[in-house]
């Protein structure tokens, strides 16, 4: 993994950095950054602004599609039927239901993902349903008895979050729930506490930021790429999309626009795809395998 750049450093980066997300999602320029010569011009954003409504509100609505498909799928009671029948959880719940899983499993454009399919099918339904409920029950406690503690709109520190719970063993599964794919889980079900981690969003953020602690070098057999970092640090990922979801509630007030908090990182998740994909040709340029001559 890249050395990550101090907190205090990315927090500027991205405070000087939002308002650039801000315009490519919604094209709405802030007085003060127009100028013509040393003359600010002062902009009419009120069309903008009402197409900025109407944005926010289908953002919401894909939000809560993913979040009620997901809490349809992995509530209490529906684990507890499952609990019965381990197989129909494993090929048709878990390999079904989370994009992530879903993408791994069925994308055969991707040779290395061979890996992860390989990997998915050597465990015992067992196994992969025992880490998902361990990690639902531990999320559980969380949301209930630690979140409602945390000022989540003046934390300074990473360590703020108290997300030192994901750290137990049982909470990841070595080749089958990876840091992304627990991220989905934890977002999907709880839009408003947790964000989600993924290809498209660290990219987003690597764009956003020009900071190479969200992609990683890789080197095999004479040939490199440069790949989204899969393993970045969740807790500071999360420190990071809340500090860029209280600098767009800002943004928002000046506008007397509200947000749902109960989908708090929905917004983020959803701005970072769509700037990822503003990249896509670069992207792939990156990620595409060169020989380097080693």
């Amino acid at each position: 993994m890249n050395e990550p750049i101090p907190v205090k450093e990315m927090k500027k980066i991205l405070e000087e950095q939002f308002k650039v997300i801000w315009g490519a999602a919604f094209g709405i320029v802030e007085e003060g950054d127009l100028y013509m010569g040393n003359i600010k011009i002062t902009k009419d954003n009120k069309q903008e602004v009402e197409k900025l409504k109407k944005l926010l509100a289908e953002m919401e609505q894909e939000v809560i599609a993913y979040r009620d498909d997901c809490i349809s799928n992995f509530n209490e009671s529906m684990m507890a039927i499952y609990e019965d029948d381990l197989d129909a959880f494993k090929t048709e719940v878990f390999a079904n239901k989370l994009w992530t899983v879903r993408s791994a499993l069925h994308d055969m454009s991707n040779p290395e993902l061979e890996r992860y399919r390989d990997s998915f099918d050597n465990a015992t339904a067992s196994e992969v349903y025992e880490h998902v409920n361990a990690i639902l029950v531990a999320t559980r406690d969380y949301v209930k008895n630690v979140f409602p503690k945390i000022s989540i709109k003046s934390i300074q520190k990473i360590e703020d979050l108290k997300l030192d719970f994901l750290n137990e063993d049982d909470l990841l599964m070595s080749g089958v729930i990876g840091l992304g794919i627990r991220s989905e889980l934890l977002h999907r079900l709880y839009p408003g506490i947790f964000p989600i981690m993924t290809r498209r969003t660290l990219w987003g953020m690597f764009f956003l930021t020009d900071q190479e602690e969200f992609v990683v070098d890789e080197n095999r057999d004479g040939r490199s790429r440069t790949s989204h970092q899969w393993n970045y640090e969740y807790d500071r990922l999360c420190f990071y999309n809340n500090y860029l979801m209280n600098i767009m509630e800002k943004y928002l007030e000046k506008h007397k626009i509200k947000i749902k908090q109960e989908l708090r990182f929905g917004y983020i998740n959803v701005m970072l795809v769509k700037y990822a994909e503003k990249y896509k040709k670069e992207i792939e340029k990156l990620y595409s395998w060169k020989y380097s001559g080693l």
